[in-house]
Order: structure tokens, then C-alpha cells, then sequence
């Protein structure tokens, strides 16, 4: 479970890279998940692992369908709020950045101090170019979260879109103070620099 999750977490990341790059159109995928696939089974945790392995594989649709399933059965308030920010992040890898927006903020509703919920609404919006959103998005979730490296640099990338390279240096030092070695945090420290 933890490598499936470790998987994912590595692929939105990616995602949202290529996102803000500009070479990620901004539409869902209109294709039709099979209505005939292999069995599933009726447990949350076999479930929970399905949507996983289909969300690591890159199959969206079926990872989105799993999900939902789970999100039917009506868990508990905690496994809830998690199942809808990675349904969330489903939906924002497969482009659909409209529905994803509206899974975390679901899960905040259930689950007021998840910080990946913040975090995750905070790249949609900064995503969509609304910085002010994704930077309260981002200081909520460093609240909750204060040594969140992918938070802090996300954070940091939104001072710079907002013309405040102070702000934007000093989020980019915490994260490295955090992963001194992170190749993309050392980047950005650079671009920073000759800003």
C-alpha cells in the first residue's frame, strides 16, 4: 500500500510540473472507462488497492470508478476525506481539473484540518493561474503540515508568480532545509537567484 501511494504521490507531482509547463491541455479525457473489466472486490482495502494500482498505471477512469465505489459505501468521515483528495488527484492527472477542485474541497468539508486537501486545492487553483487562492490554500496546509517540502516549494512558486522573490527564497531555503538535496528545490533556489 505504501508503494502504490509512494507511486502516485511521484505521478500527480509529475503531473502537475507538466501542467504548469503549459503542455497539458485543460480538458477531461472524453474516452469511456470498459464497463467490462476484471472482477473487483466488495472490501474497502482490496477496493483501496485497485484504485491505487489503476491510479499508479495511469488509468485514470478505472481508478476514478474505485474511488467512487469506495465513496458509496459510506466509510468513515476520516477514510472518506482521503479517498475524495485521491479521487481529487485523479481526476486532476486525467485533466478534469473542474471536478478535482470540487473533491478537495469535499474533503475539506469532511476533514477541516487535512492539509493534502489545501495543498492539493492549492495547485488546482494555481493551475488554473489563481494565485491568491493557491497561496491560501498553501498557508492553511503549512498550518497543519509546517515541514511539508512539496508544499513549501509549491508555495514558493506562487511568491514568484506574484512578484515577491523574498517570500519565494525563503520558502525554497525551508524546503531545502528539509531535503537539502532535492534537485528541484536547488532549481528553483537557482532561477531564484537570477531573478
Amino acid at each position: 500500500l505504501h508503494g502504490e501511494l509512494q507511486k502516485r504521490r511521484h505521478d500527480f507531482l509529475e503531473r502537475v510540473q507538466t501542467a504548469r509547463h503549459g503542455s497539458v491541455t485543460r480538458r477531461a479525457q472524453k474516452r469511456v472507462p470498459p464497463k467490462n473489466g476484471s472482477p473487483v472486490s466488495d472490501s474497502l482495502d482490496d477496493l483501496l488497492l485497485e484504485a491505487l494500482h489503476a491510479h499508479n498505471a495511469r488509468d485514470y477512469l478505472t481508478a476514478i470508478q474505485h474511488y467512487t465505489r469506495i465513496l458509496s459505501a459510506d466509510p468513515s468521515a476520516e477514510l472518506r476525506a482521503i479517498v475524495l483528495v485521491h479521487r481529487g488527484m485523479a481526476h486532476f492527472a486525467n485533466e478534469d481539473y473542474a471536478t478535482a477542485l470540487e473533491d478537495f474541497k469535499a474533503a475539506i468539508k469532511v476533514d477541516p484540518n487535512n492539509g493534502k486537501a489545501f495543498y492539493y486545492r492549492g495547485i488546482v487553483h494555481r493551475t488554473n493561474g489563481d494565485f491568491r487562492k493557491a497561496l491560501r490554500d498553501f498557508d492553511r496546509s503549512l498550518e497543519l503540515s509546517p515541514y511539508a517540502f512539496d508544499t513549501l516549494l509549491s508555495r514558493g512558486r506562487v511568491h514568484l508568480e506574484l512578484g515577491n522573490i523574498p517570500k519565494a527564497l525563503e520558502d525554497c531555503e525551508n524546503a531545502l532545509r528539509i531535503e537539502p538535496d532535492a534537485e528541484e528545490a536547488l532549481a528553483f533556489r537557482s532561477e531564484l537567484s537570477s531573478t
